[in-house]
Formats: structure tokens, sequence, C-alpha cells
């Protein structure tokens, strides 16, 4: 049906709307877009770009797994939120460190066990973190400042070979007290075993391991090397009780003195990261301790990983510092003390006295 004069004259004006629509709405529509995405632009924009180094130093390894591929899953969590920054983690040995120091290098970050970073390499930290177990908060200080923070802890067992023990007619109550008067050898480490109350000489972890002794003071990764080769049909059955709260078995994080002033807000957002109730609960996993007080375990599968928990509850551990002179030290005054020397008890417990503040040892 044809269209009247009217109806061609309205087709014309409505195309003639819609082509002048079609011609100036994409200005009007970008217009608005641009400030919006100016906006979504700017806040993917950080202060600082670009690579920040970790070097974790491993002193000693968890119950099971690796504590530099759970720094590396806190970094990757960072790096999410944060467009164009990159933790770049590198899990090295001491003696790699040592080596890397003296050839002139440098992280902007330290993972570190006890006693392993000077402080004069730290950068005074200017953070509020929450109250953490035991006396682990002093442990990273100087001077009454703060220059690094624990995260994680693990810690020493007192292991027993089941079939020595019961060969010497013995049960665990049975080898304390034969340990304790020196009637029976104790091996591993010293001021554990010195602390704990063990006589006479001292044995090494490897008669442990080769059923030498029948007590060890063993770390929570040697224990649970040893579980795991039980599982797999090997070694020997073993029982694990408790032999205190003190440990040096403390990782500590800190910024090199030296680090860029544009990567601090960075790397203090990791680090709170690390505090955070999540990953510090993920530490559990792998049979480390949480440094945040109020983060409790849940039981754990391995018995003894849940004593290790139970034990480290109220950790007494050393100034990082302070450790570090004195390490060396500690260890011969303990052997020396456990012969019957009273001039190296004497010393040993002075040494605590200065190096453990703020935790009582038991």
């Amino acid at each position: 049906m044809p269209m009247n004069k009217r109806q061609i004259i309205l087709s014309l004006v409505m195309t003639a709307l819609m082509a002048a629509f079609m011609a100036i709405s994409p200005g009007y529509i970008a217009g608005d877009r641009m400030p919006l995405t100016l906006q979504r632009k700017a806040e993917n924009i950080e202060d600082y770009q670009g690579i920040i180094t970790i070097w974790h130093i491993v002193g000693f390894k968890p119950y099971q797994g690796s504590l530099g591929s759970w720094m590396s899953s806190a970094a990757a969590q960072f790096e999410k939120k944060h467009r164009g920054v990159y933790f770049e983690v590198d899990s090295i040995t001491e003696d790699e460190y040592d080596a890397r120091i003296a050839r002139g290098e440098q992280p902007d970050v330290f993972s570190f066990s006890l006693g392993k970073v000077y402080v004069d390499q730290l950068r005074e930290m200017n953070m509020e973190i929450p109250e953490l177990k035991g006396n682990l908060f002093g442990i990273g200080c100087s001077g009454g400042k703060l220059y690094a923070v624990p995260y994680a802890a693990s810690g020493y067992l007192l292991m027993h070979n089941q079939r020595l023990v019961q060969e010497m007619g013995m049960d665990a109550d049975g080898m304390a007290d034969m340990l304790k008067s020196g009637n029976a050898s104790a091996a591993g480490n010293a001021v554990c075993a010195c602390v704990y109350g063990a006589a006479g000489e001292l044995l090494t972890e490897e008669d442990f391991l080769e059923e030498k002794a029948a007590s060890a003071f063993m770390d929570a990764r040697a224990a649970g090397d040893l579980q795991r080769k039980v599982q797999n049909g090997k070694g020997f059955p073993f029982e694990a009780a408790p032999c205190g709260n003190y440990s040096d078995l403390v990782q500590l994080i800190g910024i090199n003195v030296n680090a860029h002033p544009d990567k601090m807000g960075c790397i203090y957002e990791l680090i709170e990261l690390c505090l955070s109730q999540e990953n510090q609960m993920g530490l559990c996993d792998i049979g480390l301790m949480p440094a945040v007080a109020e983060i409790q375990p849940d039981k754990a599968d391995e018995g003894a990983v849940e004593l290790l928990f139970e034990e480290l509850s109220d950790i007494a551990a050393p100034n990082s510092f302070l450790y570090q002179t004195y390490r060396e030290q500690l260890g011969k005054s303990a052997r020396e003390a456990m012969l019957g020397s009273a001039a190296a008890k004497k010393d040993l417990d002075l040494r605590l006295t200065e190096l453990v503040r703020g935790a009582e040892i038991h």
C-alpha cells in the first residue's frame, strides 16, 4: 500500500534523526567512558612497579614441605592484587647466602633464621604487628627498635627408639630418668639436652639414626623424615616426647637497609600478608607453628606435630642478633655442663638469661 505524503515526510524526519543520533552519540559515549577508563587506569598504577627480590635463607626445614614455597604463595597473593609488581623469591642455603654476600650481592628482603643476618644490614621497621607467641616480638629487636618480624617457628622433640628402650626394660618416663642421671647417653642438640637436664656424653644425631643411642633431641624435620622412613618400611619404631619450649628455630623477615624507599609500601604489605590469618594457618599444614598469638593450630594428624604445637604455644627463643654472637659458645657450654662442669653450667644459664627475655624456659 503506497504511503501518503504525511507518512513520507515523517519517515524522512525519523531517518534524519536516527542518522544524527548515530553520528553524534559515539562522542558522548566516549566522553562518558573516558573518566571511568582513566579512573580504572589510575587504580592499577602502583607507587612502585618492578621486581622486589626476597632471599629465603633456609636455616631449618619444616616437618614436611617447604617454607620457601609458602613464601612464594604469599608473594603470588600480593601480585594478583597489584599489577606491575613482582616478588622474586629465591630459596638459598646459608652457604649460598654467605657466598652471595661476599660477592657484594644484596636482596630487598631477607627471610632468615635466628642469627643469620646482622642488624646493620636491616632497616628499622615502622609498622604495627599483631601480638606474637611467647617472646617472639623481642627477638627481632635491637636497642628497643624493631628490625625483623618473626613469622614462623619450629622446635625440638625428644625421640626414643622403642626397640632399644624395650630391650632396656624401660618406658618413656624411665628413659627420662636415665638421661638425667647420665645412665643413658643422649644424642642431638646440645642446648636442648642440657636445658632438659640430660647428663653425660652427648652423641650425634647420626648415632641415634644408626641405633647407637636410644634417645635424641631432634628438630621437627628430622622427626618427620624418620616418620616417613617408618611408613616406607625402613628405620625403626619411635616415640616422641616433649623436651621444653626453648627453640632457636624461628624464621624472621626483614628489609635490607639499602632497599629503595619506593618499594617500602609493597614490602610492608607482603609482611602483613605473611602475618594474616590465612597464611599463618597455612604454616600448620607443613608442621610449623604460627607466630601470631591469636592463631591456634588445629589438631594435627601427626602426633609429633601436635606435641610440637603444644610445646611452642609459649615459645622461648633467643634474640636473633645476640644469638649471632653466642651460638657457638652456647653449644660448647652445654656439652661441658652435661659432663659435670659447674662453670660451664653457670655460663650457659647466664647466656640464656641474656638471650631469652620475655618468656620463661620450661
